[in-house]
């Protein structure tokens, strides 16, 4: 069990380190909380492509777009409509747009439209009384696109400024292109394509790299302790990882351990893959770790839900103004196996509906940890043609039970807050899971 303990704290420590990152991003103000996204997200993405082929110019296009969702936060979407259709010729006239003309025609300076249309949208959004509305600038939107999606066109590094000026590779992913050409941890990029680059564009170069196209070379030089090298990188799609899993032994039990740090696009995959190398030891319980899980994709919450409980019971329940809809399991229940799951302060949004979904329907699942960060709504996306976005809340999720999550969390049945030098949380876990348990569950 020694042995088994040791494994167990090593592979957390790798899961805080591989977190802190995370962490680090939630603190800004879009990061706190990652928004759910459904597919009408996507939808509005296709509806702004096929918008933008009109006759109207770039940011006219824009302007419009801001008018139009200014109408149809207050007045519906009839407005809108009217407007993006090419073949209607009327023009809504309003204030965000007469002001527009007034500046390009007639301002004596440089004007720059992009950040006039960020502007206006961004002073609509603020004015709303919605925590989780936010402007999210093209730069964020790449990221988090890549975070949901599970993968990105890339080096497949991480970089960033530690303090001396240089950007720095803080981590490189397996099988990246950057592996592969040798690149490694704490090399310093000091030059990409014969442009000196250092900290103070470190956002600038990661998102000029991550908007290039797969497929195309980046000549990248690096400073390695005092010899400078130089590397021909062809960039590659890089998958980020958001399920990591292993396996321990205790009290004659087997048991699988599935950290989930995100719930994106390939997750799903991602456990299914998991979990079917784990059942080879014919497991005895499974604990499913959502420490530092901000949310993702609802949907591929749901699938992996769905693996857990019975075809046609509540997985959770959704509000509006109008009604509250309860969301029902469509499919199969294939995996029967009991649950623990463990959280913390940083688990959230859809992560919180998962936990609540096998909670409230699966007898004797047992959740372990702190309470959760209590964050119940849905964002909705509605994405500019600038690749820039603003997002405000649409919808309240509710437990399979009825209980709110917003602004109240998930209090585990076993709570216990991690020890500095000792994963407490997993070891408690373990202990319930293996029937090991000396204290009796709440």
């Amino acid at each position: 069990m020694d042995e088994e303990k040791k494994k167990v704290n090593k592979n957390t420590k790798v899961k805080k380190e591989t977190t802190k990152k995370r962490t680090r991003k939630k603190t800004d103000e879009f990061y706190k909380e990652e928004q759910i996204m459904e597919k009408e997200t996507i939808e509005n993405k296709k509806n702004e492509e096929r918008y933008s082929k009109n006759s109207f110019g770039l940011f006219e296009v824009i302007i419009i777009m801001i008018v139009t969702t200014l109408f149809g936060l207050f007045l519906g979407s009839f407005i809108a409509y009217r407007k993006y259709n090419k073949n209607d010729t009327e023009v809504v006239e309003g204030d965000i747009e007469r002001i527009y003309g007034y500046i390009k025609d007639e301002y004596n300076g440089e004007v720059n439209e992009e950040e006039i249309v960020n502007s206006s949208v961004k002073g609509m959004i603020d004015s709303l009384t919605d925590p989780y509305a936010a402007f999210i600038d093209k730069k964020t939107a790449l990221d988090l696109n890549e975070e949901l999606r599970g993968n990105f066109t890339g080096l497949g590094v991480e970089i960033g400024d530690i303090g001396d000026g240089y950007i720095t590779v803080v981590n490189i992913f397996d099988n990246s292109p950057a592996s592969k050409a040798g690149i490694l941890i704490e090399d310093k990029i000091i030059k990409v394509d014969g442009q000196n680059v250092d900290a103070s564009k470190i956002s600038d170069l990661a998102y000029e790299i991550k908007s290039s196209k797969e497929g195309s070379t980046k000549k990248v030089s690096i400073l390695r302790g005092e010899e400078e090298l130089e590397f021909e990188i062809k960039l590659e799609k890089v998958e980020i990882d958001s399920v990591h899993y292993i396996s321990v032994e205790s009290n004659n039990k087997t048991i699988g351990v599935i950290a989930i740090n995100t719930f994106a696009n390939n997750t799903y995959s991602q456990f299914m893959k998991a979990y079917d190398e784990l059942s080879k030891k014919k497991l005895d319980s499974l604990i499913i770790d959502l420490r530092y899980n901000g949310g993702g994709y609802l949907s591929s919450a749901n699938d992996i839900a769905s693996l857990f409980v019975e075809k046609d019971i509540v997985l959770y329940q959704k509000k509006d103004k109008k009604e509250t809809i309860k969301v029902k399991n469509e499919k199969d229940k294939t995996i029967d196996i009991p649950v623990v799951i463990v959280v913390n302060e940083e688990t959230a949004s859809s992560a919180e509906v998962f936990a609540s979904s096998l909670h409230d329907n699966i007898k004797n699942t047992v959740i372990v940890g702190v309470k959760t960060f209590g964050k119940g709504t849905v964002q909705k996306l509605y994405p500019l043609s600038n690749g820039a976005y603003v997002k405000f809340t649409t919808q309240e999720w509710l437990t399979p039970n009825g209980n709110k999550i917003e602004g109240v969390g998930i209090t585990p049945d076993v709570e216990i807050v991690i020890d500095n030098d000792e994963d407490t949380q997993l070891q408690k876990a373990i202990e319930i899971a293996s029937g090991n348990n000396k204290e009796e569950n709440s």
